[in-house]
């Protein structure tokens, strides 16, 4: 409980106190403590009493904004907001929470309530929405890309044939034969994971103003983006080179 005389300070008459967010005290108070200082207001001047952490009130990305807290009973309105927790559901709580609030002013009237959850799911639905159309795009183009090396790289090997079914008939083992071809599908996974981490790189900056809690050139999602490109990359290679490794050579020599 707070000391007797700062409670007779909050009530109507007393002594103007304000608490101030972090948020003031880094621009206005960078290098000192803000507890004592005076605070010019509309009705006069307040003393700073404390410093408080920063809230996003409008949406998770939003940057903190500087707030102020003056004393309730001293700048009295007719509505007021109350933030409570509970260790059970809140909506199964909210009932009993409503009930006693009645007990103590039978003539309460609650506009709205709402859990933070569902605050933080409704800031950030448009951002969900977003990602998730650039996911499917993301999938799509890959999808494309894997697609369009498979075909590349199938007319290479058929382009091929003939050497490499000289190359069987000389001794090349079928393990050769497919590194052979991977190796081509590697240069081409490494060039396009360079390409891609440079433009994502470049790209990031656009994306910082959706995102919340990662920041746009994270290592762990760059490296997992790189690897499931080069992992496309790889497979769409793998089904040509196990047909060219299966290449009979005396029919193909034959055939040519």
């Amino acid at each position: 409980m707070p000391p007797q005389h700062l409670l007779e300070r909050d009530r109507p008459g007393g002594h103007p106190d304000v608490i101030v967010s972090q948020a003031i005290q880094k621009r206005f108070f960078p290098n000192e403590n803000p507890v004592g200082k005076m605070l010019k207001q509309q009705g006069g001047p307040a003393e700073i009493i404390g410093v408080v952490g920063d809230i996003r009130r409008a949406g998770l990305r939003d940057d903190p904004r500087a707030d102020l807290y003056f004393p309730f009973e001293q700048n009295p309105t007719l509505s007021t907001t109350l933030f409570i927790r509970t260790a059970a559901d809140p909506a199964k709580s909210l009932t009993a929470m409503q009930a006693a609030l009645r007990s103590v002013e039978p003539k309460t009237v609650f506009l709205e309530s709402i859990s933070l959850a569902d605050v933080a799911a409704e800031s950030v639905r448009t951002t969900k929405l977003v990602l998730w159309l650039l996911s499917v795009f993301a999938a799509t183009a890959l999808t494309l890309a894997a697609i369009g090396i498979y075909g590349v790289m199938s007319y290479v090997v058929r382009q091929r044939t003939r050497e490499i079914g000289t190359r069987i008939a000389l001794g090349a083992t079928q393990g050769s034969i497919v590194w052979l071809i991977m190796r081509q599908g590697a240069i081409i996974a490494g060039a396009g994971a360079g390409a891609g981490l440079l433009a994502g790189f470049l790209a990031a900056r656009s994306l910082s103003s959706i995102l919340y809690g990662v920041r746009p050139s994270d290592p762990a999602t760059m490296a997992i983006a790189t690897a499931v490109l080069v992992g496309a990359i790889l497979a769409a290679c793998y089904i040509p080179a196990r047909r060219a490794a299966a290449v009979d050579p005396a029919r193909t020599l034959a055939e040519q």
